[in-house]
């Protein structure tokens, strides 16, 4: 059709192909991770390398590169030298 050849001459396709789909059991098949809970998709790098990314960090946790002035220190493992602080919005920053 006119429209469609116009299209494509300017290089608006209105639909791209992205994947092939050669009827893998796995493709286009959403994963909940069992460990960070993140949703992704099978065959799709980027949700791939995102879920990589989430779950690592998921699994270490949130680092706090400095103490606050005035912790409030809810649980500790002294053996690690691990711990939860509590921090209020009235806190100051460092």
């Amino acid at each position: 059709t006119p429209s469609s050849t116009s299209a494509s001459k300017k290089g608006n396709s209105a639909t791209n192909q992205m994947y092939l789909d050669f009827g893998q059991r796995t493709f286009g098949k959403r994963t909940i991770c069992q460990s960070c809970g993140m949703m992704y998709v099978h065959g799709v790098q980027e949700d791939a390398d995102d879920h990589e990314r989430i779950c690592v960090e998921y699994k270490l946790g949130v680092r706090l590169g400095q103490a606050w002035k005035q912790e409030r220190v809810a649980w500790t493992q002294s053996k690690k030298g691990d711990r939860i602080i509590e921090i209020r919005p009235t806190d100051p920053v460092h």
